[in-house]
C-alpha cells in the first residue's frame, strides 16, 4: 500500500480510538489514551536516505488530539515530546526520549488548558517502512504497567501505533526517495499520527 494511502488509513484508525473507553484497571494508579496528530520538526541533522543520527521536535495541535486521562472522558489534548533518532533507511530505524545522546522531554497536557498531567515519559518507536511500534517504559518516574502485546524483537510491551509521511518543509522541501536525491540536508520534517493507551 503507497505510504500516504497507509497514513489516511492509520488517521481514520486514530478517530475511531477515540470514541473508546479506557478499560478499569485493577493495579495501575493512572492510565491514559490519547489519539494524535501533529509534526515533528527541527530534525537536525535531517533524515538521510540511508544511516545517520539526530533530534527531534514534535508538538501535536489542540485540534485532531483528543486524550483521555483516567476515565475522565476524551478532550482536546496536547503533546509535546524531544529526542533522538537513530536511522537504518529513510522511514526505517528508531526515535527515543530521552535518547543516550540527545536527550529529550515529553510533556501531555490533557484538556489543553496547561496543566501537563505527564511531565515526562520515556519511550521508544520502531519503525519499519513509516510505521512505527510505540514502547512506552515510565510516566512520570514510574514504570509502565500496561498488559499489552509483546514486541517479539525486543519482549516490550507495543503501547501504539506510530506512522510518519515527510512534508514539504517551506526551508527544505524534500522528501525520502532513492539515494543520491534527497538534498538540502535531508529530511527535517514528518507529519506524524499515532495513537497509545497506557497505565502506569
Amino acid at each position: 500500500m503507497h505510504l500516504t494511502k497507509r497514513f489516511h488509513v492509520l488517521s481514520l484508525a486514530v478517530v475511531a480510538v477515540g470514541a473508546m473507553a479506557l478499560p478499569a484497571s485493577a493495579s495501575a494508579a493512572n492510565e491514559a489514551a490519547c489519539a494524535f496528530t501533529g509534526v515533528a520538526g527541527n530534525i537536525s541533522p535531517g533524515v538521510q536516505f540511508q544511516g545517520g543520527n539526530g533530534r527531534y521536535d514534535f508538538e501535536s495541535g489542540a485540534v485532531g488530539t483528543q486524550c483521555n486521562y483516567n476515565n475522565q472522558g476524551w478532550q482536546n489534548s496536547k503533546i509535546k515530546s524531544s529526542g533522538g533518532f537513530d536511522n537504518v533507511q529513510c522511514g526505517t530505524g528508531s526515535a527515543r526520549s530521552p535518547h543516550p545522546t540527545y536527550g529529550g522531554t515529553t510533556t501531555v497536557d490533557y484538556g489543553a488548558n496547561g496543566s501537563n498531567e505527564v511531565t515526562s515519559a520515556s519511550y521508544r518507536i520502531d519503525f519499519q517502512d513509516a510505521q512505527g511500534r510505540l514502547k512506552i517504559s515510565s510516566i512520570n518516574g514510574s514504570a509502565e504497567d500496561s498488559t499489552g502485546p509483546k514486541d517479539p524483537t525486543d519482549n516490550q510491551e507495543i503501547d501504539g501505533h506510530v506512522s510518519i509521511v515527510p512534508t514539504a518543509d517551506p526551508n527544505n522541501p524534500t522528501t525520502c526517495t532513492p539515494p543520491g536525491t534527497i538534498l538540502n540536508g535531508g529530511v527535517t520534517q514528518f507529519q506524524v499520527v499515532g495513537a497509545f493507551t497506557v497505565k502506569w
